[in-house]
């Protein structure tokens, strides 16, 4: 019996790796969840066609080191100084998408004074940045970075944001830039062991922390210890290691940690949003940093609309439609641009485990995972570019238009819809469907950017 059940298992076995072996590249590729980018032959017979969309070509270069390379986006200056916060909203782990952040920023404080961007980052580290920027020896600068934020800070693409700030601000000191970070404290590990325990251990020696296997869920009763160690902190008014680790300081910390609890133990885009917009306009908070002036924001899509204005006083479901429609010192201020990036490739992710890195995103892990399984089968080379679904009409239509113009950045110029549209119905009724989902979302925004292919973030090392 054990022998003819060994038998129909290994029988097993070799039929699905034949059935493995049959299926093509693209087949391979479509089950780990990665589709190939159209190439100008897959695109002679679209439905939509080249006249239905007006396009500029985008650079996909970083900032060039005298901050002068900003030549297509004179688009922003009109926006720059008619606006108070400029919003750039992203689909994520694009590198041209950071690029396009680095030449925005730049550029906005030539055309006018944004003296602050705010990033998509757990808020603890916007006081670290900070003192790190503050630092005029350079060597001394470089010490506190690998001290501190080199356990923070978690891709290259951020490191390289904050030492073109450290540039500018020497070449231009009328002019001073900071940088903030909005979102919950995401890994809160190294938050409560780097950041609180080292300040509360001033007061009282920590017992009750025990990070190995802490939830988010679990951390609400180590909130209250916390906060009754912080009162005794206060009334010493203890300063920590370095001069901004102050009371006030680490209860902002506390706060948003406790925001982190709410959000996974009751609802998380209700609690995230709520702490999203206090971290924005909050007086201890980020406000601090920007109130009377103007700031950039860089995050995700989904948050830095400007054309969604909620019922129910819910606009703090979205901090772009809470800026631009409620929150007084920027009400009807704000200008979005959403850039999209289509096609990914692996480059210098290739061969680095994630579990080498500093803390990792699930959907990050998510996407490299597939490329990386995809490469290891030797289905892709580290300069492929695939995309993470179908391909629609669209896109499709946006990936002729680059290729047209020989261009891998395109601003949509302006789309005409109800020629789309019609053109559609009568072709097909998903996709006409689908053409109306986007027509609605891309209205959202002030101005639409794509990068039909990007090669992905770096996720930094540890060190």
């Amino acid at each position: 019996m054990k022998n003819k059940l060994f038998i129909l298992s290994f029988l097993c076995v070799s039929a699905f790796l034949s059935a493995q072996d049959n299926l093509s590249k693209a087949q391979q590729l479509e089950q780990i969840g990665l589709y190939k980018l159209p190439d100008p032959e897959d695109l002679k017979n679209l439905i939509l066609k080249e006249n239905q969309m007006e396009v500029s070509a985008i650079s996909t270069s970083d900032i060039s080191p005298d901050f002068s390379n900003i030549d297509d986006l004179q688009w922003l200056k009109k926006p720059a100084r008619q606006n108070k916060v400029i919003m750039l909203g992203e689909n994520h782990y694009h590198n041209y998408i950071h690029n396009l952040r680095h030449r925005m920023f730049f550029a906005l404080n030539q055309f006018d004074y944004y003296p602050l961007i705010v990033l998509e980052m757990q808020y603890s580290l916007t006081a670290y940045v900070n003192y790190y920027l503050s630092i005029k020896n350079e060597q001394k600068a470089k010490q506190f970075f690998d001290d501190e934020l080199s356990h923070m800070v978690t891709s290259q693409e951020d490191y390289n944001l904050f030492l073109y700030i450290r540039k500018w601000n020497t070449l231009h000191p009328e002019k001073p830039l900071k940088a903030g970070c909005s979102d919950l404290e995401h890994d809160y590990k190294t938050t409560i062991e780097r950041i609180i325990l080292p300040y509360l251990n001033m007061v009282e020696k920590d017992t009750d922390t025990h990070l190995e296997n802490l939830m988010q869920r679990e951390l609400g009763s180590l909130i209250a210890v916390y906060k009754k160690r912080l009162k005794k902190a206060a009334k010493k008014n203890l300063t920590g290691k370095y001069p901004f680790i102050t009371p006030t300081y680490i209860k902002t910390v506390i706060d948003n940690l406790e925001s982190l609890h709410k959000a996974y133990y009751y609802d998380f885009n209700t609690y995230r949003q709520i702490a999203i917009v206090r971290n924005l306009t909050g007086r201890e908070f980020l406000g601090k940093y920007w109130k009377g002036k103007k700031m950039f924001l860089h995050g995700g899509n989904y948050h830095l609309t400007s054309q969604v204005k909620y019922p129910d006083q819910k606009n703090f479901l979205r901090e772009g439609s809470y800026l631009n429609f409620e929150y007084p010192e920027t009400k009807g201020k704000t200008y979005a641009v959403q850039v999209t990036g289509l096609a990914r490739s692996l480059e210098d992710m290739a061969n680095i485990s994630l579990d080498s890195c500093i803390h990792v995103g699930r959907a990050y892990r998510q996407t490299t995972d597939k490329f990386q399984t995809a490469y290891q089968k030797n289905l892709i080379l580290p300069d492929d570019n695939y995309i993470e679904w179908k391909i629609g009409s669209i896109d499709s239509l946006i990936v002729k238009k680059a290729f047209t113009n020989n261009t891998t950045g395109v601003i949509i110029e302006k789309t005409h819809w109800p020629l789309m549209l019609q053109d559609m119905k009568e072709e097909n009724m998903n996709e006409y469907n689908y053409l109306k989902y986007r027509k609605d979302q891309e209205m959202r925004y002030d101005k639409i950017i794509y990068f039909i292919k990007s090669p992905l973030i770096r996720a930094r090392i540890k060190e």
